[in-house]
């Protein structure tokens, strides 16, 4: 799937292709609006510009002020979510592909596509999110989680334009790519207990990368760039309703379950230790409260299949532990929901195929 121009003749979900440099723990880089011909159009710091992007709802160049790296006294006072105000990620994972079916390695390949069961799963998400004000949409360069946000609108209302965000792209897995599950588990047995959750921090492959230390990284890297987006969309807002702003504001960012998890993580202040403990079903949402401007997320809950209750966000000391584990850290793990009951439209890991 390419990119496509936004114009009169192009199906409401239109895609565009952004690009977001990864950014260091405690560095961001600074995305620039330009405008061009009454167009907005976001530059980053290697200079790459997409002709076709657009950044919606902005019509003037803007400048993008740094994000804070604390939040100050008055802004961690406020309970942002308690009145349904803030802004609010809502975290989408693709439904089944044939790969997740025969317990294949995608890792950021882009040889799956959806099987009947996860346009299935796309269609009930969509039912469910068309009960939502989508503000923003984002995806992942993928096939699969383009096909699943394209079922998402098909049968819901029209979401507008997507932009597509090449770092979204599922946790790279070089050689394991294409395997299945149960060959690199005898051939690579210690390497595949600490993928499967055991001290996924030292995680590295036998060619010496460490893919989830990588992924965490680049999920960093994604939020910079959506934060300030954000921020620069709120500034516009600001100054065209003369300091008035809706007060909540939703953005739909369809991924994998590897970088939903490490976008989580992130978000909420957890290192990669975390990675497996919160684990992304099949076209499962996660609703994140982080607003433009303060160091992390306020709170986050589950959204969809069921919804869960809200889990504060601390200091970041570690993973939140009264958080059921999502990820087990064995090979065969039932998909639950919050409740405990298993969706109905869901499978075990091992016929899902994981990542």
């Amino acid at each position: 799937m390419g990119s496509v121009e936004v114009g009169s003749n192009t199906p409401s979900c239109g895609i565009v292709d952004i690009a977001f440099r990864p950014a260091p723990r405690t560095t961001f880089s600074k995305p620039v609006a330009k405008s061009t011909g009454g167009k907005a159009h976001l530059q980053s710091l290697s200079g790459h510009r997409s002709p076709h992007q657009k950044l919606t709802g902005i019509t003037r160049s803007l400048t993008v002020k740094p994000l804070p790296t604390k939040m100050s006294t008055d802004q961690s006072a406020k309970q942002v979510g308690d009145d349904g105000t803030g802004h609010r990620w809502l975290l989408l994972r693709h439904g089944q592909t044939n790969h997740n079916a025969e317990g294949r390695i995608q890792g950021s390949t882009d040889l799956s596509r959806l099987t009947e069961l996860g346009e299935e799963q796309a269609k009930k998400v969509g039912e469910f999110v068309a009960q939502l004000e989508i503000d923003r949409v984002y995806v992942s360069p993928l096939t699969r989680a383009q096909q699943t946000l394209k079922l998402v609108e098909s049968v819901g209302k029209p979401l507008g334009e997507a932009t597509v965000v090449p770092d979204l792209r599922e946790i790279d897995l070089h050689e394991w790519e294409g395997m299945l599950k149960a060959d690199i588990k005898e051939k690579y047995p210690e390497f595949y207990q600490q993928w499967r959750g055991d001290n996924p921090k030292e995680f590295k492959l036998a060619s010496g990368k460490f893919p989830i230390r990588d992924l965490f990284e680049r999920a960093k890297g994604v939020w910079t760039g959506l934060l300030e987006e954000a921020h620069a969309g709120l500034q516009e807002e600001e100054a065209l309703q003369g300091g008035v702003t809706k007060g909540r504001v939703q953005t739909l960012v369809t991924g994998h379950n590897g970088i939903n998890q490490a976008m989580l993580c992130a978000a909420a202040g957890m290192d990669e230790d975390c990675f497996r403990k919160y684990e992304f079903p099949n076209c499962g949402i996660c609703e994140i409260v982080w607003n433009p401007g303060e160091a992390r997320a306020r709170r986050w809950r589950w959204l969809y299949p069921e919804k869960s209750p809200w889990n504060e966000v601390g200091n970041g000391d570690g993973c939140i532990s009264d958080e059921p584990e999502r990820g087990a850290r064995d090979d065969v793990r039932e998909a639950v929901a919050p409740s405990g009951k298993r969706p109905a439209f869901e499978r075990s890991l091992s016929e899902l195929g994981g990542m």
